[in-house]
């Protein structure tokens, strides 16, 4: 009688376990091309956290191999679309950067029984193992730490006779905090937001005092008839020259100098914190106008930057994007007069936690909050017992 693997697992030998085939592993198949960072430090490690828990709710270790030297009944392989390649390269073209899609069985590169965990790029690693432990195995977490939780008994669990969804996620950010302790915790709760949006002051990154303060002082804001060029802080309490052409053109090479594996949409352009030391020359009033500028908005002003920096970058590249915060006086209120740019991603930026205890939807919510939603209808496939 022929033996199957998982029979094979149990034959003993004066009371030794001579052999134990394994049901399940996880594998990672990187893009060779993809900078080493991406590999290790986001598809390496989003692994070993989907074994982990994986492992937890089965109650039996899911080991991590090499893929090529995956052997199991059914192997979990996580990997991106470049790195797939062939007729999964096309599966989700023209859809968000955020998109995955898991499907069980397919013979993947030579192995059988693959059930492929496969998102758009590195920074969309986290989500199909995340939503597969939701879906199918009814992992969640709900609470901070361990306490937080949500690990079923899966011992008996069985992989279902097939498994094919495809998701685009509602939200690829929840969180945004200076402080790194909470922000794990509020991203590990989202259980595989990217972060791949997440914005930060910028302005004074691009158009830096310490570079261009002596060579360039008209980049800088005129202040009571003098150009403040030495700001004590580089991103706080400052803001460029806006209505400069030339502070507007270097903006737009900062837009177009990404790396193709950088992780938003856009690179930012985000207003530098506290305000203040705003600019009064000509040019940067003639952005204000009809109206002029009260001191609690600045919008006109800054959507009106927007759209000449992303207006000159699009000249060369027609898709290109920035990704701003909508912030304090500057950017938080809607502009009277001035457009929103279609090439502007907007950030939303709230103070946490709040009065109900929550950290506010731009630091991040429960993952129940985060779920991604469907493309188009389907049935969900219910966790086997």
């Amino acid at each position: 009688m022929k033996m199957s693997k998982l029979a094979a697992a149990v034959l003993l030998a004066g009371g030794m376990l001579i052999s134990a085939a394994e049901q399940f592993q996880a594998a990672f198949l990187p893009n060779p091309d993809e900078p080493r960072m991406y590999r290790d430090c986001r598809g390496q490690a989003v692994l070993e956290l989907f074994a982990k828990r994986l492992s937890q709710c089965l109650r039996r270790p899911v080991r991590i191999v090499p893929f090529e030297q995956a052997d199991a009944e059914t192997v979990f392989v996580l990997t991106s679309e470049t790195a797939a390649g062939g007729e999964y390269a096309k599966i989700l073209q023209g859809q968000p950067k955020d998109s995955f899609i898991i499907r069980y069985p397919v013979t993947f590169k030579g192995k059988k029984n693959v059930c492929l965990l496969m998102s758009r790029d590195p920074w969309g690693y986290p989500y199909p193992g995340n939503w597969f432990l939701r879906t199918q195995i009814g992992f969640d977490i709900v609470g901070l730490g361990e306490d937080g939780l949500v690990i079923p008994d899966r011992s008996k669990w069985q992989m279902p006779a097939k498994i094919d969804i495809r998701e685009i996620p509602s939200f690829n950010t929840r969180r945004w905090t200076m402080n790194r302790v909470i922000g794990k915790e509020i991203q590990r709760m989202a259980m595989g937001e990217s972060g791949r949006n997440i914005s930060w002051h910028a302005l004074g990154r691009v158009i830096d005092p310490a570079k261009y303060g002596k060579t360039h002082p008209e980049y800088f804001p005129l202040v009571k008839g003098k150009r403040y060029t030495k700001p004590p802080k580089q991103l706080c309490d400052w803001s460029p020259c806006l209505g400069n052409p030339d502070v507007q053109r270097v903006c737009a090479e900062h837009l177009l100098k990404r790396s193709p594996y950088a992780a938003g949409d856009g690179a930012s352009l985000a207003v530098n914190d506290g305000g203040g030391h705003i600019c009064e020359c000509d040019l940067c009033k003639a952005l204000d106008e009809p109206g002029g500028v009260t001191k609690s908005n600045y919008s006109n002003r800054f959507f009106r930057f927007y759209e000449k920096v992303l207006d000159l970058a699009r000249q060369k590249e027609p898709n290109v994007k920035t990704i701003i915060l909508l912030y304090h006086d500057s950017t938080s209120n809607v502009p009277s007069h001035a457009k929103i740019h279609p090439g502007i991603i907007r950030r939303i930026r709230q103070e946490g936690p709040q009065a109900d205890g929550s950290m506010g939807p731009s630091s991040g919510l429960p993952a129940s909050a985060a779920a991604p939603l469907s493309e188009t209808p389907r049935e969900e496939t219910p966790p086997s017992a």
